[in-house]
């Protein structure tokens, strides 16, 4: 069974069908590694400016 990444749906398959097989959508799952992969950008490119002293530019 494909689910989103919510802990609530797994937890209510695995009792109701514990026969089946749970993936997770793959959709969800790209758009949590671009989430993650972006929240890191943000804190790098911060700890760059700060160490180079220099302003962001637009």
């Amino acid at each position: 069974m494909v689910i989103d990444l919510n802990s609530g749906y797994k937890n209510a398959i695995r009792k109701a069908l514990s026969h089946v097989r749970i993936v997770a959508d793959p959709f969800h799952v790209v758009r949590d590694a671009n989430k993650r992969l972006d929240d890191e950008r943000k804190v790098a490119e911060e700890v760059y400016f700060a160490l180079n002293n220099t302003r962001r530019r637009i």
